[in-house]
C-alpha cells in the first residue's frame, strides 16, 4: 500500500490536478507557482505549488510543511488518506497493487503479540496488588481508587514476566518478538521493564493492548516500549476517548487517571512524552471526519506545557473560526444550492467549501500546582472543580486577520460585493468570544486580554481593531463596520451599572472588590472561596470603578495567614503610637474595607488624635500605604472628598482643626459616618440628579477634639501618645518599602479571612453580638455605632487568633478587647460632651448666676419657677429651676451677649431636641432632669436641679 501511495504522488502532475479540482490561475513566480485564491481558507497570495518537490502550502492556512497531492484531496474532501488514495486512484485508472485493510478483530485478537500483550497486562496487574509497597503508592501518594487502577490496568513490575509468559505456553519466538522480553549477556533473557517500575497498558479503540508506558520512581529507564515493538492502533492513552465528539488532551499517566476518575470525564487522553507528528496526524483526521468536534487542552504550567498547546493550536486553528463565520458559510452553500435550481439569476458560482467545526479550548487552573493531577488531589470537591475549569475553559480561535480575509472570499466567490455587516457581526463574534461585551448606561464597552475599551473614536480602542482585525477607522468601510459592532454590543451584550470600587450581594453575602490589576479583575469574596473574574463581562453583571489613586492588587491565593499576619503586626501594628487595644481596633477598621457594605447607618469616623510630634498622621500614612498603596494622607476641598469617597476605600483628611470644620466639612463627616448619600444636580441635564453613594472609610486626624455631639456619637477617637512608640522604630522609609514588598500578601490574607472566618456564619454571629451590644452594654457612648462595633469585634476575634493580646486570652480575648474599646470612648466621649456640650455650658453660667443674684435671678434672666435651697449661713446648696423651652431660649440669648458668644438656639423648638439629646451629658455632669415634667399655660416645662455642694 506504501508503494501505491509513492506511485500517485510520482503518477499525478500536481499543479494540474490543483488548478483542475480548483478552477483558479496560477502565477509564477521563480519555481513557485501561485494560485490566485487557496481553495481552504479563502485567502488571496498565500497557496504555493511547488512543481520540483510535487508539494503545495498554504501560509495563511498555517500549513507551512506543506503537503502532497493525496493532503491535499484528504482536506479537500474531509477524507482519509486512503479514501484520498482510492479517489485518485479512480481517477487516473490507476490499479491498486494492494486492497486498503480491513479491520478484522477477531483475527487481530488472536495473534501472538496480541495474546502476549495482553497477558502481560494482567500479570502486571497482579503484581500491583501483591506488592504492598506499590500499591499503597498508587493509592496513597497517588490516590487513585481502586476502581480507576482496575478499569486500567495498572499494572507493577518484579522481572517475572518472562517466567509467567513461557508458563502460559507462548513459544520464545514470540515472546522475544513482543519486546517485552530481551536477550541478556549474562542471564540469557530478562525483562524489557525491569522489576520496581509501575506499567500502563494501552488498549485501542476495541480495548486490545497494544502498547505499554512506564513511570520509574527512580527515573533511570525509558519511559516506554519502543516505537517498533508497538501494535497499531494507540497513537494516546486511552483511544476510547475518540469514539465520542468531545476529548480532553492531558499530558501524563497520572494526569489522565486523576481526571477520569476525580473528575468524573471518561473522555480524557494523554499524549505521553512530547507530542509526535503521527498523533498530530490522527487528531486532524479526527476532527475532520464526521460530525464537529471539541477538544480541550490541559497541560502542565510549564514551558513543556505552553509547547505542546502551541504546536496543537498551531495544528488545528484552520477549524477554529467564530461561530458566526460557520453560519455565513452554510448561508451562501445554501444561496448556492438556490440559484443551482433556478430560484435566483445570475451566474452560479464554484460549490463553497464547507469549514470544518471545532472548538477548541484551553484549560487554566491554579498556577501553584504543575499538573492537573496535583490540582485534582488538592481539590476538596474534584468533580466540581474540574467541571468549573471545563465551564471556564478559554477558547481559542483562528486570528482575525486570517479569517476576515476567507471571510471577504466567500463572498466574492458568491457573487456579493457588499459583506460589512457580516464582517462586523464575525468581528463581534470573534471578541465576544474571547472576551466580552457590556454595557453601562449607553456606553458599549469590551473587555479583552486584560483590558477594558470603550468602543469608540478613542485611540485604545483603534488600535486593538487595527492589530487584531487589520481594520484601519479612517476608512469609511471600517466605521460601517464598527457601527455593526456597537449596535450588536448593546443588543447582546451584559447591561451592568457602575457600583463603585465595591459591591456586596448583602443577602448571598457576596462581596466584589475591585484589584486594580491590569487583567482588570476582581476578587469575588463569598463563604468558603475568593475567585478572581472579569470586571464588567462576568456572569454576575457586576462592573466596578477602578480607584484612580489605588495600586494593583495581586491576589495571592497560596498566601499562608500566618505568616502575613506577623508581617502585618511587624511592619504597622507595631510602629502604632497607641494603647495595644486600639492597635487591635485598627486593624479590625483597616480590614472593614473589606465589609463596608454591610455597615449601611453607622460607619462612623475614626479620628486620630494626639498632641504635636504623637506620630497620628504617620500612622495614618501607613494605613494609607496597606490599603491604597500610596499616600492619600491630604488636605482637600470638601467637594474633593466628596469625590474621592465614592470611588475609594478609604478617605484621610489630615489636620482637621476646629477652624477647618465648616458647615461643608461637617456635613460631608455626617454623610460619611451616616453612610447616607449625596444627592446633587446633574449639570448635563435640566432636571436631572446625580446620586453620590458613600464608599469610604473615612480617618481623620487632629489635635482638638471634636465638639459636636453628632459627631463625637458617632466618631471613634484613637488617642496616640510618645509613650507608647516603638523604641526601635526603623523609619517611614523603609516601612513604607516593607509595606509596598508584602502588601499583596497581607491583603491577600484579609479575603481568605473573610472568606473562610468570617463570611461562613456571618449572619448568625452579628446578630448575636448586635443583641449583646444592645442589651448588656445598652447606654454606652456610642451606641449609634453598634452595627460597625458588631463588624469590628468579629474582625478583631480572627485577627487576635493569629496575633496575641497580652492581656487578654481565654475562650473569648476579642470580648475583653471589645469592652476596652467601648470603655475608653465612653469616657472620652463623656469628657468631651461635658467640655463641649452648649447646653450644659450655659446652665452652668445660670447656675453661678443664680447663687449670686439669688432672689433678683428671675428679674434678670425671665425664668419665674427658681427654687434655692439654702444653708444655715445662707448660702445655696441646691437650684431648681423649672422653665419652658422658650424661657431657657430666652436666657440663653442673654448669656450670649454677655459674654460675646454665638447663640445656636434661635428656636424654643431648637432648643428643646437639644435638651433632650444633651440629657446624658448634663446628668453626667450631676443635673438632675425632667423633660416635659410640667405643663404650665400650655406650655411644657423641664425641671433641672443640681446641688451646689454646699452643707451644713
Amino acid at each position: 500500500m506504501q508503494n501505491d501511495f509513492q506511485a500517485i504522488k510520482d503518477l499525478i502532475d500536481i499543479v494540474d490536478e490543483i488548478t483542475g479540482r480548483t478552477g483558479g490561475t496560477l502565477k509564477k513566480t521563480g519555481k513557485t507557482l501561485s494560485l490566485s485564491q487557496c481553495p481552504f481558507c479563502g485567502g488571496h497570495d498565500c497557496f504555493r505549488i511547488y512543481p520540483d518537490t510535487r508539494s503545495w502550502s498554504c501560509f495563511q492556512c498555517g500549513d507551512n510543511t506543506g503537503g502532497s497531492i493525496i493532503d491535499f484531496v484528504v482536506r479537500e474532501k474531509n477524507c482519509t488518506e486512503h479514501e484520498a488514495l482510492k479517489e485518485l486512484a479512480q481517477a487516473h485508472n490507476y490499479e491498486l497493487h494492494e486492497a486498503a485493510p480491513e479491520h478484522d478483530s477477531s483475527r487481530e485478537a488472536t495473534s501472538p503479540g496480541r495474546l502476549i500483550f495482553e497477558a502481560a497486562a494482567n500479570y502486571y496487574s497482579r503484581v500491583l496488588y501483591r506488592t504492598g509497597q506499590a500499591i499503597a503508592y498508587q493509592r496513597e501518594t497517588r490516590a487513585h481508587s481502586d476502581q480507576i487502577l482496575k478499569k486500567f490496568r495498572i499494572g507493577a513490575t518484579d522481572g517475572g514476566l518472562q517466567t509467567e509468559l513461557k508458563k502460559q505456553n507462548f513459544g520464545m519466538d514470540d515472546i522475544l518478538g513482543s519486546g517485552l522480553v530481551i536477550p541478556d549477556k549474562k542471564e540469557g533473557y530478562r525483562d524489557y521493564f525491569l522489576p520496581g517500575l509501575f506499567i500502563y497498558p494501552h488498549p485501542d479503540k476495541t480495548g486490545q493492548v497494544c502498547h505499554f508506558s512506564i513511570k520509574d520512581p527512580r527515573k533511570k529507564f525509558a519511559y516506554q516500549l519502543p516505537n517498533e515493538k508497538r501494535l497499531p492502533g494507540v497513537p494516546f492513552f486511552n483511544m476510547k476517548a475518540f469514539k465520542g465528539n468531545r476529548v480532553i488532551l492531558v499530558e501524563g499517566e497520572n494526569d489522565l487517571l486523576s481526571v477520569f476518575g476525580k473528575g468524573q470525564c471518561p473522555y480524557v487522553t494523554a499524549i505521553i512524552g512530547q507530542i509526535s507528528g503521527d498523533q498530530l496526524k490522527y487528531l486532524v483526521e479526527w476532527v475532520i471526519t464526521g460530525p464537529p468536534k471539541e477538544v480541550f487542552l490541559c497541560f502542565d504550567n510549564d514551558p513543556a506545557g505552553n509547547k505542546y498547546r502551541d504546536r496543537i493550536t498551531e495544528t488545528l486553528k484552520r477549524y477554529c473560526y467564530p461561530e458566526k463565520v460557520y453560519q455565513i458559510n452554510e448561508r451562501l452553500r445554501e444561496r448556492q444550492v438556490r440559484k443551482a435550481k433556478g430560484d435566483d439569476s445570475g451566474a452560479i458560482p464554484e460549490e463553497l467549501p464547507k469549514l470544518i467545526r471545532l472548538t477548541l479550548k484551553i484549560l487554566s487552573f491554579d498556577q501553584r500546582f504543575n499538573d492537573i493531577d496535583d490540582f485534582l488531589k488538592a481539590a476538596e470537591n474534584p468533580k466540581k472543580e474540574f467541571q468549573s475549569l471545563l465551564d471556564q475553559a478559554r477558547p481559542y480561535l483562528k486570528p482575525l486577520t486570517e479569517v476576515l480575509p476567507m471571510v471577504r472570499a466567500m463572498f466574492q466567490e458568491a457573487k456579493i460585493n457588499n459583506c460589512s455587516n457580516e464582517i462586523g457581526e464575525v468581528v463581534f463574534d470573534y471578541f465576544n468570544t474571547l472576551g466580552g461585551f457590556f454595557v453601562n448606561g449607553e456606553e458599549c464597552r469590551l473587555f479583552y486580554e486584560g483590558k477594558i475599551y470603550e468602543i469608540g473614536n478613542n485611540i485604545a480602542f483603534k488600535s486593538l481593531i487595527y492589530q487584531a482585525a487589520g481594520l484601519n477607522y479612517a476608512d469609511n468601510g471600517t466605521k460601517s463596520i464598527l457601527e455593526v459592532i456597537r449596535a450588536e454590543a448593546y443588543i447582546k451584550g451584559k447591561h451592568t451599572s457602575t457600583m463603585g470600587w465595591i459591591h456586596t450581594d448583602a443577602v448571598k453575602e457576596i462581596i466584589y472588590y475591585d484589584l486594580r490589576n491590569e487583567m482588570n479583575t476582581i476578587a469575588r469574596i463569598r463563604a468558603g472561596k475568593v475567585d478572581l473574574i472579569q470586571n464588567g463581562a462576568n456572569e454576575d453583571n457586576v462592573l466596578l470603578e477602578s480607584t484612580p489613586r489605588m495600586e494593583p492588587v495581586h491576589y495571592l491565593p497560596e498566601a499562608n495567614i500566618q505568616e502575613a499576619m506577623d508581617r502585618f503586626k511587624s511592619i504597622l501594628l507595631d510602629n502604632l503610637a497607641c494603647s495595644e487595644s486600639n492597635k487591635y481596633f485598627i486593624a479590625a477598621r483597616i480590614l472593614n474595607t473589606i465589609l463596608l457594605e454591610f455597615v449601611t447607618t453607622a460607619r462612623g469616623i475614626t479620628k486620630f488624635s494626639g498632641d504635636q510630634g504623637a506620630a497620628k498622621s504617620f500612622a495614618a500614612r501607613l494605613i494609607s500605604y496597606l490599603i491604597m498603596g500610596a499616600d492619600c494622607v491630604s488636605q482637600g476641598s470638601v467637594a474633593s472628598y466628596r469625590s474621592e469617597a465614592t470611588k475609594s476605600p478609604v478617605i484621610i483628611p489630615d489636620n482637621l482643626e476646629k477652624a477647618d470644620r465648616t458647615k461643608e466639612v461637617l456635613n460631608f463627616l455626617l454623610l460619611g459616618a451616616t453612610g447616607a448619600i449625596n444627592q446633587k444636580r446633574d449639570s448635563n441635564t435640566s432636571s436631572g440628579n446625580i446620586y453620590e453613594e458613600n464608599k469610604a472609610q473615612i480617618i481623620t486626624t487632629s489635635i482638638e477634639p471634636f465638639t459636636e455631639s453628632e459627631l463625637i456619637s458617632r466618631t471613634i477617637d484613637i488617642h496616640f501618645e510618645k509613650e507608647f512608640r516603638n523604641k526601635d522604630f526603623p523609619g517611614e522609609t523603609l516601612l513604607k518599602t516593607e509595606i509596598e514588598r508584602n502588601r499583596d500578601v497581607i491583603l491577600s490574607s484579609f479575603f481568605k479571612i473573610v472568606a473562610f472566618d468570617i463570611l461562613p456564619t456571618f449572619s448568625q454571629d452579628r446578630a448575636k453580638i448586635n443583641k449583646f451590644l444592645n442589651t448588656e452594654r445598652q447606654g454606652h457612648a456610642k451606641e449609634r455605632l453598634n452595627e460597625l462595633f458588631a463588624c469590628l469585634y468579629l474582625l478583631c476575634r480572627q485577627v487576635v487568633r493569629y496575633i496575641p493580646h497580652s492581656e487578654h486570652a481565654g475562650s473569648d480575648p476579642a470580648m475583653g478587647i471589645l469592652d476596652d474599646w467601648l470603655n475608653e470612648q465612653h469616657d472620652l466621649a463623656a469628657a468631651t460632651q461635658q467640655d463641649t456640650d452648649p447646653i450644659l455650658y450655659r446652665l452652668e453660667i445660670l447656675l453661678d448666676e443664680c447663687c449670686q443674684l439669688k432672689d433678683n435671678f428671675s428679674e434678670a434672666y425671665g425664668i419665674q419657677a427658681v427654687t434655692l435651697t439654702r444653708t444655715i449661713q445662707d448660702k445655696v446648696s441646691k437650684v431648681s429651676i423649672l422653665a419652658s423651652a422658650k424661657e431657657l431660649c430666652t436666657a440663653f440669648s442673654i448669656i450670649s451677649k454677655q459674654k460675646n458668644i454665638p447663640n445656636p438656639f434661635q428656636a424654643p423648638g431648637v432648643l428643646g431636641s437639644r435638651l433632650s439629646n444633651s440629657q446624658q451629658v448634663l446628668e453626667g455632669a450631676g443635673w438632675q432632669v425632667g423633660i416635659r415634667h410640667a405643663k404650665c399655660a400650655g406650655q411644657h416645662k423641664h425641671l433641672l436641679v443640681k446641688n451646689v455642694g454646699w452643707s451644713e
